[in-house]
């Protein structure tokens, strides 16, 4: 398997980069897998696989050389914001450390972050007091004037009726689309239903010429 769970001997045998490294407090470990697998293992037309780094342990105790090290190979921070990621210093320290490799200065690069919300779905997702950040997530955006699109995975749970399952479907596709170097969403969605549209006709063909 491609995914990554602080494995120090793993580490060490590694020499391509991660294309994301994924961020998220010890309460949402579950759903941040469910992430991580999707983006791994989507298949986009004409693009590889893709390889991310989930560390299960969580420590609150500051970042080990293994994070670190991890977080310098890695094309993307992927930051799964909820409440629990707010009051986390593990989240916080890993948004810091990833922001100031890339930065030139004092200042943060948040040009390779990504984030998405997670947790339960509030009444007014639409609140601008609704959206979870982390604090560090909060200072870059005012440093960079931008404010930064959160794919809303709030609301996930088993027994979701079909359209909150196609919106946690699609939803994802914003984080997935800068990993296989797509502009945005649309075009994952849009080259993944060319390609499925274009196997449903070749398989009708093949129907049609084994009948005739």
């Amino acid at each position: 398997m491609s995914l990554r769970r602080g494995n120090t001997s793993q580490m060490e045998r590694i020499k391509s980069r991660y294309d994301a490294v994924l961020c998220f407090a010890a309460a949402d470990t579950e759903a941040a897998e469910r992430i991580c697998s999707f983006l791994e293992r989507a298949w986009v037309p004409g693009k590889r696989r893709r390889v991310l780094y989930l560390d299960r342990s969580r420590r609150e105790s500051g970042l080990t050389t293994e994070t670190k090290t991890a977080l310098e190979r890695s094309s993307y921070l992927i930051v799964c914001c909820s409440e629990e990621a707010c009051a986390s210093n593990r989240v916080a320290a890993e948004i810091d450390y990833f922001a100031h490799l890339r930065s030139q200065n004092d200042s943060h690069d948040g040009s390779r972050l990504l984030a998405c919300q997670l947790g339960e779905k509030p009444s007014d997702a639409a609140a601008p007091e609704a959206l979870a950040l982390p604090a560090p997530l909060r200072w870059i955006a005012q440093e960079s004037g931008t404010e930064p699109y959160l794919p809303d995975l709030r609301g996930y749970e088993p027994g979701m009726d079909r359209r909150d399952r196609a919106r946690i479907r699609y939803e994802p596709l914003a984080l997935l689309a800068p990993l296989v170097g797509l502009r945005d969403r649309a075009r994952v969605a849009a080259r993944k239903a060319k390609l499925r549209a274009f196997a449903l006709e070749a398989a009708g063909l093949m129907v049609a010429g084994a009948v005739g």
